[in-house]
């Protein structure tokens, strides 16, 4: 310690920018979570070897996940249903480079 004291100088507009960039962070870190959120259950249902024997399967996924994994699979001639419908032991809805 020499005795030299170092003062800064903050303006008000730098408050207000630092401010605002630490809002639009928050925003930007709740809309991501919003993303992430595995709230969707997709339901796939294939034709199984007999009309009386579909596959169908379940998974759940992110609202953005479903959306997307939605369009894909109706463009390839699927069904697909997407609800709010989730519960324990759901798999996750497989990699998106399978299907995007």
């Amino acid at each position: 310690m020499d005795g030299t004291v170092t003062t800064t100088t903050v303006t008000p507009r730098a408050v207000t920018l630092r401010a605002a960039r630490t809002r639009k962070s928050a925003r930007a870190t709740r809309d991501r979570r919003a993303n992430e959120i595995l709230n969707r259950r997709v339901t796939v249902y294939f034709d199984g070897p007999n009309p009386e024997d579909p596959l169908v399967l379940e998974y759940v996924a992110t609202g953005v996940e479903a959306a997307q994994f939605t369009l894909a699979a109706t463009q390839a001639g699927l069904t697909v249903t997407v609800d709010g419908m989730v519960r324990p032991g759901l798999r996750r809805l497989p990699c998106n480079t399978l299907w995007h």
